[in-house]
């Protein structure tokens, strides 16, 4: 079975369902997410958000030459970050800048209560789970070129959305390679970057527990 279920893509549909995230999870269960979850997948929501991420990492040749084919920064602390959206339709566009890097993947709707990432020739299926602190993506199936992955072979990926108590929005992301182990551990926050540039969120400029 493809990973994209085609009859999920209508644009008329997602019209009138709601954006990409509202039309995966569900009005009810989108409604109940935190505002600040809710508002970075709005389709109506701020389309650029800034902030800082402090990275992990495996020290190796393999992982770091990984990474750069990626647009993955090294790790390090208190890495500056921004986020670009570009919501059209049936998809959206994430534009990510860790200092000096950049990668970007296009996100698109899956069978239900799940969304497509795709990453150049890789797409994974993500599966939504919401509850009263966020959001929570984990991998279910990938594909490499239109290919089915087994899962021993398969790269996985796990990720939170939640809103922190110093009120931003918080993310944690670890990805892994098959045979290598984990590729990259980041956590950090952002707001929209009108806030900041109104000075609002201006005092929490480093990533600390929230």
């Amino acid at each position: 079975m493809s990973l994209i279920d085609p009859s999920s893509r209508s644009e008329s549909g997602l019209a009138h369902r709601g954006g990409l995230f509202e039309t995966a999870l569900g009005r009810a269960a989108y409604r109940a997410l935190p505002p600040l979850v809710r508002g970075f997948h709005d389709r109506s929501g701020p389309a650029i958000w800034s902030g800082c991420a402090d990275i992990d990492g495996k020290e190796s040749i393999v992982s770091s030459l990984a990474r750069r084919l990626i647009g993955l920064p090294e790790p390090g602390r208190n890495i500056a970050v921004r986020v670009s959206l570009s919501r059209a339709g049936t998809h959206e566009i994430w534009s990510r800048t860790f200092a000096d890097r950049s990668f970007s993947s296009r996100l698109q709707q899956g069978e239900p209560g799940h969304v497509i990432e795709i990453f150049g020739a890789l797409a994974f299926a993500l599966a939504l789970t919401p509850d009263a602190d966020g959001l929570v993506f984990q991998t279910t199936r990938c594909r490499l070129a239109g290919v089915a992955l087994p899962r021993w072979l398969a790269p996985r990926a796990q990720a939170r959305e939640y809103q922190d108590n110093r009120a931003r929005f918080a993310f944690e992301i670890s990805l892994s390679l098959p045979f290598f182990g984990p590729l990259v551990h980041y956590r950090g926050w952002f707001l929209p970057e009108s806030f900041i540039n109104h000075g609002i969120g201006a005092e929490a400029k480093s990533v600390a527990p929230g």
